[in-house]
């Protein structure tokens, strides 16, 4: 019998087994509204992922472009700068 993991939804269906990618939040930065990048090794463990959260009362106002190439996170802003915070991890 194999043993791990599965989750079903209320319908029976699986939505999660023990194949699935799960995403691992391995920590974030705050772009103090200058581009820039960071270098995070984790990001060979997988397949790296970034999320932009915007810092209170920014919202909607000139969001970054985020770019994930292998280990490395970059970041610019098109328009206005603002203060944004970015999770970032793998899956």
């Amino acid at each position: 019998m194999a043993v791990g993991i599965r989750i079903r939804d209320r319908n029976g269906n699986v939505v999660v087994d023990v194949t699935s990618k799960l995403p691992r939040i391995v920590g974030h930065v705050d772009t103090n509204g200058v581009a820039g990048s960071i270098t995070v090794p984790e990001l060979s463990l997988g397949t790296g992922y970034a999320i932009v959260s915007p810092i209170s009362g920014t919202a909607g106002r000139g969001a970054p472009i985020v770019q994930v190439n292998g280990n490395t996170i970059s970041w610019s802003y098109p328009n206005t700068a603002v203060n944004d915070r970015i999770y970032y991890g793998y899956f």
